[in-house]
Order: structure tokens, then C-alpha cells, then sequence
């Protein structure tokens, strides 16, 4: 059983230091994808991943929207039960910063559960958190082997959001249900989209990909618009000056942000210009941007009552009365029972205390700490193309991230797929980039 460190992708490096290794410790860390490069090579394997693909068409797609009848089946249990079937049979695990760090977060969301004081609530966020993480999230990050695995993937991840755009355009912007039932929401997963599939646009050389990619981009930017959401509206903007900064190929991101920028103006509904209009006075009264911010002033009353575990998981409607302010909420007729807080930040502050944010802090500066170190080893050998495909993909993964953190300033959105699948997949292709010595003596002996 191949189990790595808590830092390195060496397992040997934690008995050395873990995270306070040397600098000879991590310049030799850094030069492995001399070796990675020959392990994570080779094409995609559609029969290894197909619990995986089968995953990522009910999370994002949702057929059970289109056709209810499936719903009866337990789609979504299947496939945990498959992907964590299939990843208990391959025996080969791993533990690396991020997958610790969740499997911790899971276990603070089970540790509230009898302290909360809604445990219902508390049990069922619980549940759902564990099954994304525990059965899903992980057992993917494990079955992928190669580069060419992350994008198939990836490339599966884009497409599947082309019926959940066509249904938010024909539906008035709303999703499919579940968490993407909301506009904002929808907003969110599509602007994520949008940004893998830039990343995968660059990283192509056949004519139609792109063209299918340009179009997953154009739609999921139009569709974006539908929802009339001020959120998503944002979330784009952030994307696209992330996008600028981080680079490459400036150039084609002009252009193409230009044709993207043209396409909202002459065919997004009149409705959300004025939508983004009112952004500038989003802090009024009677503007949800003002009630948001009360939300976010309850959080953090509650989190310096509660700072170190926090109300407990889907409890901050539950608290929320007794912070919320007692004559806005008569005048008004505002009451708080029950509520979100529509932030993930908030949302962890408040209801994971300490205990949650933490580890919810490790694993992002982990994402973007590991896209760095990719994005070296490819400059290092840019002779490499398996390297060069690699970083395109982990641009895809961290554009994504920064898509979902974007938007979830707006959102409770803190434990939704979108994000712990884009950690769980970069935690798959530091895997692949960086070997553990056991992973490669794997790769080079004969099946």
C-alpha cells in the first residue's frame, strides 16, 4: 500500500521533515518529475475512469432533472458505491495535505453533530460532506494515473455542463436542482466551466475540440447572463482578470474575452444589464447585496461566541435569531430563522469556528502552492510536453478554484462540489507529476 506523506510527494519526506523540510529535501522533491514525467505518461484509460465519468454525469449533469424517474434509482448512491468499490479494489492509496484536510473537516462536521443545536441539520450536512469527500472526491484523486486520465476528466467535467446550460437557458436561469437548484448557484458551476474550458481550449491542437470548446465557453458565459445573477456577473469579471494576470497566451484571451464580451451584449436579456447596473447600490436597505452583509456581521458574532468549533454545520439559520438585530427584523420583516449566510467564508467562520477554517486555509494554499510547483517543473524541462500538458491542466483546476471562490463570496457554497472536485482532481495530478517512490516502482513493474 502506497501511502504518502502529509506534505510531499515522496513519503519518505515526512520522516525527513514533511512540511519543515530542508531546501536539498525540496529541491529534490521538485526534480522529480524527471521520473513522473515517464509514469504519468500514456493515454487516458476509459474503463479505469468510467466510475469516475459516471460520477461526474450525475453530479453535473443531473439526469435525474431531465428523466425523475431515475431519481428512484439512487443515482448518486450508485456511484459512490462504485467509485469507492473500485478504489478499495485497486489498493492503491494516498494521503496528501488536501485529502487529510478534508477527511478532518469531516471529522469536526461528525464531532458538532451532538453539540449543535439543530443535530438534524448538523447529521445531514455531516452526511453529505462525508459522502462528497470520503466516497467520491478521494476514491477519483486515487484511480487517476496519468496526465491524459486529469484530462479526460476535465474534458468530461466541461461538457457535462452544456445540457445543465441548455436547461438554465430554456428555465428562466434556474438549475437543475439539488445544488445547482438556485440561479446564483448555477452561475457559480457554469463560471467554473467556462474556466477549465479556456484552459483546455489552449491546451488543444485539433480543430474541432476547439471550436467544441469555444462553444462550451460561449455558452456557459450566455447562460451565466440568463440567471441574471450579480454574483455570477462578478465571478466572470474576476475570472477573466485572473485569467489576464496568471496568463499565458494573453493575446488569445483578448481576443477571446472581446468575442465573449460581444456575444452578452447583443443576445443577454436587457433585464441583466440592469441587474449588473444595480451592483452600485447593492448596499441600500432594500437590496439583497445590504442583507447580505448583515448575514456576514451575524457570522461573525457568532463566531467570537463560538470561535474555535463554531453553531455547527447548516446551524446558522438555527443561531442566527439570537444575533440577528430585533427592530430591523419587525420593521422589515426580515426574520433570520433558518437562513444561510451566503458567503463560504462566513459560512465556515461561523458555523466551523476555528477548528473548520483552519484546515479550509490549508487546503487553498495548498491548490495554489502545488500549481506553482507544477508550473516550475514544466519551465524547468520545456522539452517536456507531458509536463507542459500537465500545467495547462492544472491552470484549468485553479482558474476553476478561483471561479468558485469568486462567486462563493455571494454563495453558501463552501461545501459544494464544484470546488472539492477541482482539489481532489490537482491532488490526483500532483500524484501523478510528483511519485511517490512506491507509486513509481508501481508504474514500472509489469501489471
Amino acid at each position: 500500500m502506497a501511502v504518502r506523506g502529509f506534505d510531499g510527494p515522496e513519503s519518505g519526506e515526512r520522516r525527513a521533515g514533511g512540511l519543515w523540510a530542508t531546501p536539498p529535501l525540496r529541491a529534490a522533491r521538485e526534480a522529480a518529475p524527471v521520473a513522473a514525467a515517464r509514469a504519468g505518461a500514456g493515454p487516458a484509460s476509459w474503463t479505469r475512469l468510467l466510475p469516475a465519468l459516471f460520477y461526474l454525469l450525475i453530479e453535473c449533469a443531473r439526469p435525474m432533472a431531465w428523466a425523475p424517474a431515475l431519481g428512484a434509482l439512487r443515482p448518486g448512491l450508485i456511484a459512490a458505491i462504485w467509485l469507492t468499490v473500485v478504489f478499495l479494489a485497486r489498493r492503491r492509496w494516498f494521503l496528501s495535505a488536501p485529502i487529510a484536510c478534508m477527511l478532518f473537516l469531516v471529522g469536526v462536521m461528525a464531532a458538532q453533530v451532538p453539540f449543535a443545536a439543530n443535530n438534524y441539520r448538523a447529521f445531514v450536512g455531516f452526511q453529505e460532506y462525508a459522502t462528497l469527500a470520503v466516497l467520491c472526491v478521494f476514491p477519483t484523486a486515487a484511480i487517476v494515473e496519468t496526465v491524459g486520465d486529469v484530462r479526460l476528466l476535465l474534458w468530461a467535467y466541461a461538457l457535462l455542463h452544456v445540457p445543465t446550460a441548455i436547461h438554465g437557458m430554456l428555465h428562466g436561469g434556474v438549475g437543475l436542482g439539488g445544488w445547482l437548484g438556485d440561479e446564483n448557484d448555477l452561475a457559480l458551476a457554469l463560471n467554473a466551466a467556462a474556466a477549465i474550458s479556456v484552459y483546455l481550449l489552449f491546451g488543444e491542437r485539433r480543430l474541432f475540440r476547439r471550436v467544441v470548446l469555444i462553444a462550451v465557453v460561449a455558452l456557459c458565459a450566455l447562460t451565466s447572463a440568463f440567471t441574471l445573477s450579480r454574483g455570477g456577473f462578478v465571478g466572470l469579471v474576476a475570472i477573466w482578470v485572473f485569467l489576464l494576470v496568471t496568463g499565458p497566451r494573453r493575446g488569445r484571451l483578448l481576443v477571446l474575452g472581446a468575442a465573449v464580451a460581444l456575444l452578452l451584449v447583443a443576445v443577454a436579456p436587457a433585464n441583466y444589464w440592469s441587474e449588473v447596473r444595480s451592483i452600485r447600490t447593492a448596499d441600500e436597505n432594500d437590496d439583497t447585496g445590504a442583507k447580505r452583509i448583515y448575514y456576514w456581521k451575524l457570522a461573525t458574532r457568532m463566531f467570537a461566541d463560538h470561535p474555535f468549533a463554531g453553531v455547527g454545520t447548516r446551524n446558522f439559520g438555527i443561531a442566527a435569531p439570537l444575533y440577528e438585530d430585533q427592530v430591523y427584523a419587525d420593521q422589515s420583516g426580515h426574520h433570520m430563522w433558518g437562513r444561510v449566510c451566503h458567503s463560504i467564508y462566513f459560512t465556515v467562520l461561523a458555523e466551523q469556528g476555528l477548528a473548520g477554517v483552519v484546515p479550509f486555509t490549508i487546503v487553498l494554499w495548498w491548490c495554489f502552492r502545488t500549481h506553482r510547483k507544477i508550473l516550475r517543473a514544466a519551465r524547468r524541462r520545456p522539452d517536456d510536453g507531458n509536463l507542459a500538458a500537465a500545467s495547462m491542466l492544472s491552470r484549468a483546476m485553479v482558474a476553476a478554484l478561483f471561479a468558485v471562490l469568486a462567486c462563493g463570496a455571494f454563495l453558501s457554497a463552501a461545501w459544494y462540489p464544484p470546488l472539492w472536485i477541482m482539489v481532489g482532481l490537482l491532488a490526483g495530478l500532483n500524484r501523478v507529476v510528483f511519485p511517490a517512490p512506491d507509486d513509481q516502482s508501481a508504474a514500472s513493474s509489469p501489471a
